[in-house]
């Protein structure tokens, strides 16, 4: 598979903080996969995603340590990157990635077509963009008609008609990578299930890839490709304090109908029994 990520004893820790809230020895994300991360609060699951997204100055800038981004162009070393203007991260944020925001990145009044495709049209060379807005708002949109998506405002349809629009805004802008921190959260069962089957479409069609954290067991062992159980270890001195990892033992990889870890497969049932299982465990 192709390399998207390379990780290598990274570390994150926050300004101010004594410990890093994130250590992983030896981790690799692959073009065109859907990656679900699990885990209870505190393992490092947004911190991951702020890091590789690069939302927030978290990886701590050690000699051994190595956080590549393999773009089209060539390899780029992400530590790197913050050492370059507000503008660049920008411009290399716009041109790589995707995020799906909550709804409250909706502009309230302008229409559900302007919110959809204007997070896209800086710098975008894609002719179809509204074509595809229009397709996917077909699909993930019920009751709004095409004279509605072009009308109305995006302060009068329902929270979740608007988490559902971030998910359009994500999926029709140029992107290599797509992230998501509980891009479900607001929706009932059914239009999760709908939104990230069109998701993971979108991501497999496209050779994207997709990056989501969540805490829906069920929604990720649908959908993923992979699964990146997060753990927490807990510090020396402080048992309350965590750092988050990832372990080789805790990647679940989607192979056929089971799914596989370096020493195990394990059917779809029973990987759903032991996810559960650890988080009914870490809630005593």
């Amino acid at each position: 598979m192709t390399p998207l990520f390379t990780i290598r004893h990274l570390q994150c820790q926050y300004p101010g903080s004594d410990r890093p809230v994130l250590e992983i020895e030896h981790f690799d994300i692959h073009k065109g996969e859907l990656i679900f991360f699990l885990g209870v609060s505190g393992v490092g699951k947004s911190t991951l995603i702020e890091s590789l997204g690069l939302m927030n100055r978290t990886v701590l800038d050690r000699p051994q340590s190595e956080l590549t981004y393999h773009s089209a162009k060539g390899p780029v070393q992400l530590i790197n990157l913050w050492s370059q203007s507000t503008e660049k991260l920008s411009q290399f944020r716009a041109r790589e990635y995707s995020f799906i925001f909550q709804s409250t990145n909706l502009f309230e009044r302008v229409s559900l077509e302007a919110n959809a495709i204007m997070p896209s049209l800086a710098g975008s060379q894609d002719l179809d963009m509204e074509t595809k807005a229009e397709q996917l708002t077909q699909k993930l949109l019920q009751n709004v008609t095409m004279e509605d998506y072009r009308n109305k405002t995006a302060g009068s349809i329902s929270g979740g008609q608007k988490q559902r629009l971030a998910f359009i805004q994500a999926m029709i802008s140029s992107h290599e990578v797509l992230f998501g921190d509980e891009p479900t959260g607001n929706l009932d069962w059914g239009n999760a299930q709908k939104v990230m089957r069109t998701l993971r479409d979108h991501l497999h069609h496209h050779q994207k890839t997709g990056l989501v954290v969540s805490h829906d067991v069920h929604l990720s062992t649908t959908f993923a490709d992979r699964i990146v159980l997060m753990t927490g270890r807990s510090s020396d001195d402080n048992e309350a304090k965590q750092t988050g990892e990832i372990l080789a033992q805790n990647i679940f990889t989607r192979v056929g109908n089971r799914w596989t870890t370096l020493e195990r497969s394990l059917s779809t049932a029973e990987l759903q029994h032991e996810l559960m299982s650890h988080f009914e465990e870490q809630a005593q």
